[in-house]
């Protein structure tokens, strides 16, 4: 019974046989979130240089980085892409953390919308994917 949980309904027979679909759907999604976080806060990394919110570079500069060493491991796939699926889930959440806690002026909402989006765009076994999701709020929350 708790084999079919841990893969949705499915059996682990019929889960390996949809790994590398499951794996390419991961890869897909991981890149394209990382591109855009990347653009995303490139942008915002400019507009801290010009003079908007001179004080937020770093916060915007850092996940700009570490996204696009992210991407480039990824595409290049220099690393299990489950591991960089986590690092990137990693890096949105605690993103969405500190920027939602840096500012007591605007409403904390940018860690709810990125914890919608992993749960859409990222999958795993239903086991990895709530201890994944315990020890984030364990050391985040």
């Amino acid at each position: 019974m708790f084999e079919k949980i841990n893969y949705y309904g499915q059996s682990r027979d019929v889960y390996k046989a949809c790994r590398p679909q499951v794996l390419a759907s991961i890869q897909k999604n991981t890149l394209f979130l990382l591109k855009t976080m990347s653009v995303a806060t490139a942008v915002l990394t400019i507009l801290s240089l010009l003079g908007l919110h001179r004080s937020y570079l770093f916060l915007y500069l850092v996940p700009c980085l570490c996204s696009l060493v992210l991407a480039r491991l990824l595409r290049e796939r220099k690393g299990p892409v489950k591991a960089v699926m986590y690092l990137a889930m990693t890096l949105l959440l605690v993103f969405g953390i500190i920027a939602s806690a840096i500012d007591p002026h605007h409403v904390a909402t940018a860690y709810l919308v990125f914890i919608v989006l992993t749960g859409i765009l990222f999958m795993d076994t239903m086991i990895n994917t709530i201890i994944y999701d315990f020890l984030v709020f364990a050391v985040f929350v």
